[in-house]
């Protein structure tokens, strides 16, 4: 059967997902893959050579290019890897501190010791590491009001008018009192953010594996649960980089024949507070279902629904388990076995990313040796600041523009889910 191109991208990211879970679970288990497992992971690279090379004879242009530049930093992404692992040291004389354009940083592999070394992959195509991360995942989508913003520098402060200037009528002889305007800040606090990409040093020694694709999908699918776990869950957590809706007191809301009424008034509330945007609503699979059959009014007449055309009451809205997670026994996160809802105007979310990227690689240490196992850790600072605390002089120190509700009455647990 001919294999067209888009059998061939779908076939592609296929295998990537499948090699990525082989992955996870030899780094999960701590070992190295089974006889059984190598001739596996094998045959599904190899599978994957032969969809590259048909997607290479159907693409034409730009696209074409595009191909074969990925082909080119696959092999970069691979030279670095091997050296790291063969030679026990950084790199060369030649490669170092050596940055790349945008200020991008590789630094050398740690087991060397030499720490303060960086380098720009050598070759006719430069690679950066935001190349590994500048893609969406699906299923993994944030608030289309949530900007990220990457590469702040400097303290970020955002100041506050606590009082608002009011205007009142006075005679013409009467003296107008003067009103003074509080001033506060809201500073951002960045924390250190790690994430360590596992590489099966199966995939680095296959010659014509799409190695740059499968570190792009693995990177991009980590930093993805990243920001949607700190943007959707209420999880606890002692540091700085608090999620949002962890800030909020837990209100319930009924799944009753008046929830589509309640809900429009939850929204309602914040609108009244001044907050007039249209929010975006985030839930799991589950409510949403709920909702595509809960009627808007009881007794209507015809047939609308709390969701219908894709808006939940006419506002956009966002799957996501992470909305129901919160720190378990363990302090890890996890689901708390109820149903959320979030309400969020995002634009007073500040979710940054500060400074570089840098990443170190490990490819000679005991640990990683022993799951044949190269390791690519990410390293950089992210910083999430709510905004709204401190508008129309609120003391509560409690978000007026996000809430999160808790659905009672739909029977069912989310960690059963």
């Amino acid at each position: 059967m001919k294999k067209d191109l888009t059998y061939c991208q779908t076939r592609h990211h296929e295998i990537m997902v499948e090699l990525d879970q082989m992955d996870e679970l030899k780094e999960r288990e701590n070992r190295a893959f089974t006889k059984e497992e190598v001739e596996k992971y094998e045959a599904l690279m190899r599978e994957d050579n032969r969809l590259n090379g048909i997607m290479e004879g159907l693409l034409t242009g730009k696209k074409l290019e595009e191909h074969r530049e990925k082909k080119a930093k696959s092999q970069i992404l691979r030279e670095l890897f091997i050296k790291c692992r063969e030679d026990k040291v950084a790199l060369s004389e030649d490669m170092h501190d050596r940055e790349a354009a945008n200020g991008t940083t590789i630094l050398l592999n740690p087991a060397t010791g030499n720490t303060k070394g960086n380098i720009e992959a050598s070759g006719a195509i430069p690679m950066t590491i935001h190349e590994l991360i500048d893609t969406k995942v699906p299923g993994l989508e944030l608030p289309g009001d949530l900007k990220i913003l990457t590469g702040v520098e400097g303290n970020q402060v955002w100041p506050y008018a606590i009082d608002d200037v009011e205007f009142t009528i006075a005679g013409e002889v009467e003296p107008i009192g003067e009103q003074k305007i509080n001033f506060d800040k809201l500073n951002a606090n960045p924390e250190h953010v790690a994430a360590a990409l596992a590489l099966s040093n199966n995939a680095i020694d296959n010659a014509d594996f799409d190695l740059y694709s499968f570190a792009q999908y693995k990177m991009t699918k980590g930093l993805a649960k990243f920001k949607a776990l700190y943007a959707y869950s209420h999880c606890q957590y002692q540091h700085n980089l608090k999620p949002v809706f962890s800030l909020c007191d837990v209100e319930e809301i009924t799944l009753d024949e008046n929830f589509g009424k309640n809900l429009a008034l939850k929204i309602a509330a914040m609108w009244d507070k001044g907050f007039e945007g249209e929010p975006w609503l985030t839930f799991d699979k589950t409510i949403e279902t709920e909702m595509m059959f809960q009627r808007r009014l009881p007794g209507q007449i015809g047939d609308r629904t709390v969701i219908e055309g894709g808006k939940c009451l006419g506002h956009d809205y966002t799957i996501s388990p992470y909305i129901n997670y919160a720190l378990d026994g363990n302090n890890k996160p996890a689901p708390d076995g109820n149903h959320y809802i979030g309400i969020g105007h995002w634009g007073y979310c500040a979710f940054q990313q500060h400074g570089k990227f840098r990443a170190t690689v490990d490819a000679t240490s005991a640990e990683v040796s022993k799951r044949n196992t190269t390791v690519l850790t990410i390293n950089t600072n992210f910083s999430i600041s709510e905004l709204s605390k401190l508008v129309n002089g609120n003391i509560s120190g409690k978000p007026q523009a996000f809430k999160l509700l808790k659905v009672v009455g739909t029977g069912e647990s989310s960690s059963d889910i």
